[in-house]
């Protein structure tokens, strides 16, 4: 390796300082306790290790003999440098530091940069085969130093080391760890345990920029810029990581870390700074893995759990601009779990992530499993070239997965796939519950699904409680297709489903499926040609206690299906209640009330509904679908097919029988005139 340009600059002061006299030999000290001053860049070791004085046989204190000193002596020591800048080269790998309780320390010894500080004591590898500083001792600590050009690991932490820190949050604590041949940062060994690394710049140039600096373009370590493998309750807090030629933090085969307020991808202002692949890799079965409220940004991948019985919990991130299309597999921009990757999910900003699926989450894997929940997912893209595209926020695909009480809103598939918000493909069991997914498209010219939620195959799924509104560019706001009875139940209840938009089918849209339930669901004021569509369905797909309002072609339509409709409201919508398009048709129908609908209530000859009156709506140009008292579907519905719930969350029924329609009503209550305000 080429001796590092920025450091070299340094060497000219130093030498004019030696020959001022100014580095002078430190004073004899009592054992335990002592501070050893550096007063040399040369190598040389202790002349007499173990007398607690820190002395070559020149009379200079160079870091080899104070780390020989410092491990020799009783008590806890400290090292000191006594001027910066100070470039050290170490010819051979320096001693591990073993004595408990020994600080090195350059805190003190720092220069400037217009308005940035860096460390002014330099230890310099120059690419040679050896390690850095190796840290094999309890509360030891290391502030305040570059540590850079070594051919393995620049800090490695191991050997049962436990309680000692790499830096911190101090007054010039950091290090900076860059241009090393393996890690920046390492701790290794099951006995290697609570230690901490923060506050450090790894990766970067010394200022934490994404300039070049000293003529050196690329400051990233050659693999992790921090590693932490095996041990229990380590720390990774508060360090600038970015540029790496892998990851930037690394988890693996522990049980326990906590990787926290870490800024990860982006340079100290906030510039692209990624590293190579990902910002974080937990793998080989590492266990209670925390990642929180990070900054993850401008890598191929932000989060990537993988490996059976690798967990995480993933909360309070912010975990944007991450493109993940051109890795293997190409899913998860923002965070993906698969082959066995398991854990939580919540309270982060996924935003503006790209992949071929899950622009902002996948999970993948039949024993994967992930629970999502009160995330903000924005503004991702699912991207392909030729190839199915699916999943702009979320992508799920034969694992387990919850997606709960998020905000998917604006993600895009972009070329033929679907799935705009969330995409759930052949999974065994599987919740999208209580979610607001909004404004999310699925732009293609060949085929486009689902631009809110697509279902393709799977198992039990549910899907209910979402609000599904303003969706747009495809065959269904909500799709589900090539689902088997004899693989489970569908289950979509309890959404609202409005100002949905496409070209083709429904708002709901069932294709090739049997085993499906839409029951309790507000249909309304979608530019589609139907609300409900069922479609090339040789298994029954049931319709009950929906409230289907002010679409704008059909209310229902059905071609070449099995459709069960039972006490719906179909009120208002373009064209007919219940248009039958071709194909064989079975229609089994009982509890309707179609009402006022564009052109009838449906083009089926011989078919009379069980109702056809205003259902009396609190207020329908302002979309509130509640009865109004005197409706006459209140109490009105076929009790043996009615739901035990409602949209509203009344058990039914409230009155004599259950309500048409979505909703419940409860009785009017009669107050006493003196609990009415008389």
């Amino acid at each position: 390796m080429t001796r590092n340009p920025f450091v070299a600059m340094g060497v000219a002061v130093i030498a004019a300082l030696a020959l001022m006299g100014l580095f002078l030999r430190p004073q004899a000290a009592a054992a335990g306790g002592e501070t050893f001053t550096v007063d040399s860049d040369g190598d040389d070791p202790d002349s007499n290790p173990g007398d607690c004085v820190c002395a070559t046989s020149g009379g200079k204190c160079t870091l080899r003999a104070a780390i020989q000193e410092a491990n020799a002596c009783a008590g806890g020591q400290t090292i000191r440098f006594s001027s910066a800048p100070m470039l050290i080269y170490p010819s051979s790998a320096l001693p591990p530091l073993t004595d408990d309780h020994t600080i090195i320390d350059g805190s003190d010894r720092w220069l400037a940069a217009g308005s940035y500080e860096y460390p002014g004591v330099n230890l310099e590898g120059d690419g040679n085969p050896f390690h850095g500083l190796q840290i094999q001792c309890s509360y030891c600590a290391v502030y305040g130093l570059m540590v850079t050009g070594f051919g393995y690991h620049g800090i490695y932490v191991s050997g049962g080391a436990q309680y000692s820190e790499i830096g911190g949050n101090g007054s010039h604590r950091r290090n900076v760890v860059s241009v090393n041949g393996w890690n920046g940062i390492r701790i290794d060994g099951a006995t290697t345990t609570s230690n901490t690394v923060a506050g450090n710049y790894v990766g970067t140039n010394p200022i934490g920029t994404a300039d070049s600096w000293g003529g050196l373009s690329d400051w990233g370590n050659g693999w992790h810029g921090i590693s932490v493998w095996y041990g229990s309750g380590n720390q990774v807090s508060d360090n600038l990581v970015g540029g790496n030629g892998w990851s930037g933090i690394t988890a693996d085969s522990l049980d326990g870390v906590l990787i926290t307020s870490n800024r990860i991808g982006v340079s100290v202002d906030d510039q692209p700074l990624g590293n190579t692949y990902y910002g974080v890799h937990i793998g080989n079965g590492a266990q209670d893995v925390s990642v929180l409220s990070n900054t993850i940004a401008f890598n191929q991948r932000g989060i990537y759990v993988t490996g059976s019985g690798s967990s995480a919990t993933i909360e309070h991130n912010a975990i944007y601009s991450n493109t993940a299309t051109a890795l293997s597999p190409p899913q998860g921009g923002g965070v993906l779990f698969t082959n066995g990757g398991q854990g939580i999910i919540r309270y982060n900003d996924i935003l503006s992530n790209t992949a071929q699926s899950g622009g902002g989450i996948a999970v993948t894997g039949s024993t994967s499993w992930a629970w999502i929940l009160s995330n903000r997912i924005q503004a991702n893209r699912a991207l392909a070239s030729g190839s199915s595209a699916c999943g702009g926020g979320i992508y799920a695909e034969d694992s387990d997965v919850a997606v709960l009480d998020n905000d998917i809103v604006g993600n895009t598939v972009e070329d033929q796939g679907g799935g705009g918000g969330v995409s759930f493909h052949s999974m065994d069991w599987g919740v999208i519950n209580d979610n607001e997914i909004r404004d999310n498209r699925v732009r293609s010219s060949v085929s486009h699904f689902g631009s809110g939620i697509e279902i393709l195959w799977g198992g039990d799924l549910y899907i209910s409680g979402n609000r599904v509104v303003m969706n747009r560019e495809a065959i269904g706001a909500i799709y589900v297709a090539q689902h088997s009875a004899a693989s489970g139940s569908v289950e979509i209840a309890r959404n609202w489903v409005a100002q949905n938009s496409g070209v083709a089918g429904g708002a709901v849209s069932i294709l090739e499926s049997g085993g499906v339930e839409v029951e309790n669901n507000v249909i309304a004021h979608n530019f589609y040609p139907s609300g409900l569509m069922a479609s090339s369905s040789s298994e029954w797909v049931t319709s009950t206690n929906n409230t289907i309002v002010s679409n704008g072609w059909d209310g229902v339509y059905l071609y070449d299906a099995h459709l069960a409709l039972f006490n719906n409201i179909i009120a208002s919508n373009g064209d007919y209640g219940i248009r039958h398009g071709g194909g064989s048709m079975d229609l089994l129908y009982n509890g309707n009330n179609v009402w006022d609908n564009g052109d009838g209530p449906t083009n089926i000859s011989g078919v009379n509904f069980y109702m056809e009156e205003d259902p009396q709506f609190f207020d329908a140009a302002g979309y509130q679908y509640g009865l109004r008292a005197g409706s006459p579907c209140i109490d009105a519905a076929i009790a043996a097919h009615a739901p035990s719930d409602s949209y509203n969350g009344l058990s039914r029924p409230q009155g004599g029988g259950p309500d048409i329609g979505a909703y419940e009503m409860a009785p009017p209550v009669y107050l006493p005139m003196t609990m009415r305000g008389f």
